[in-house]
């Protein structure tokens, strides 16, 4: 199992967090992004992104290299969560993260893992997908790990939240 660096984990209080302002505000406060444990301002151009997806649902972003596109995803990822723990707290929460190269796994495990309060996971060559289904809100994987889950019976897409495509180009 990868684990990231020490991340600020600490818990959040679901029932006083107003997703609307995620959803809807064009900026973010800093008291905001304190109460949602958000350590990093994202840029104006990356809220207009995240707010979109989140209204149109399917969603492909298309940005240069080096633009904050994981940073987006792991946004989502978190507005996601916490919109699921608001309804419930002991709710299971999965990400299915795919990455086209085992190469990237570990870079995109750290990158999605600086959200805070999501356990993030990559699977590398020893490792198996449903080995951390029951521990993990986020595993990172490839698209062929997935595909043998999903063979094995493991695990079913519908126990999946959030299903992210990194490079889907390549995917």
């Amino acid at each position: 199992m990868q684990r990231t660096q020490e991340v600020d984990n600490s818990p959040l209080d679901y029932a006083n967090i107003d997703l609307n302002i995620f959803e809807n505000f064009s900026s973010w406060s800093d008291e905001y992004l304190i109460q949602i444990n958000v350590k990093k301002r994202p840029y104006q151009f990356q809220i207009e992104l995240v707010q979109m997806a989140i209204k149109q649902e399917n969603t492909i972003i298309c940005l240069r290299t080096g633009a904050g596109k994981t940073y987006i995803a792991a946004l989502l990822i978190k507005y996601y969560y916490m919109k699921k723990m608001k309804i419930a707290a002991n709710q299971r929460f999965l990400t299915i993260f795919l990455v086209p190269h085992r190469s990237i796994c570990e870079q995109q495990v750290k990158a999605v893992d600086i959200i805070g309060n999501l356990c993030v996971t990559g699977c590398n060559d020893e490792s198996f997908v449903h080995e951390y289904i029951q521990t993990s809100n986020v595993i990172v994987c490839t698209p062929q790990k997935l595909l043998n889950c999903l063979n094995d019976q493991t695990i079913s897409l519908k126990d999946i939240d959030v299903l992210v495509f990194d490079e889907c180009h390549n995917c």
